[in-house]
């Protein structure tokens, strides 16, 4: 009796060992698409299709929309800066016959410009699904990654002249 019970929990343990492998059962599996969240699927998207195909050309449309887009609203959002925070009204305009520009302001605004944009182009790129493309923009264009990278090639200069 007892040899027979025995063999009856080997093979209930058996029998849920391979019930945990993650290959025969979709909920332990990790790579699957079903148990990501919305959140997850939406930030950790990667739209990647055979160049010149259908596809490619329009997720390329879709990411110059989003850099039009961009453009125009960082255009409208520094310009907004600039005349309520700083008190600089637009020098330049082609109704009053001149363009000539205040060296003061274009540094400003090119300054403020420089600061904004890459905020911008990844919160339109989060908006329209497209974090993963953006993210790489922002990292590459963002005021404190060019800090990072010249604090990197100074101590990098300065150890090569210790030596």
């Amino acid at each position: 009796m007892s040899s027979s019970s025995s063999s009856i929990s080997n093979t209930t343990v058996n029998n849920t060992s391979t019930t945990s492998d993650s290959s025969i059962n979709p909920i332990l599996n990790n790579s699957n698409e079903n148990n990501k969240t919305i959140l997850e699927k939406f930030m950790k998207n990667t739209y990647e299709y055979p160049r010149f195909s259908r596809q490619w050309w329009i997720e390329k449309a879709y990411i110059f929309t989003i850099f039009g887009i961009t453009g125009t609203s960082s255009l409208h959002v520094v310009k907004f800066l600039l005349k309520n925070l700083f008190g600089y009204q637009n020098p330049v305009s082609l109704f009053e016959g001149g363009l000539s520009l205040d060296p003061k302001y274009a540094t400003i605004y090119f300054l403020t410009m420089y600061t904004v944009y890459p905020f911008i182009l990844l919160s339109y790129g989060t908006i329209f699904a497209r974090y993963q493309y953006f993210v790489k923009f922002f990292n590459r264009m963002s005021v404190f990654s060019q800090i990072k990278r010249l604090l990197s090639r100074l101590s990098k200069k300065s150890t090569t002249k210790k030596d």
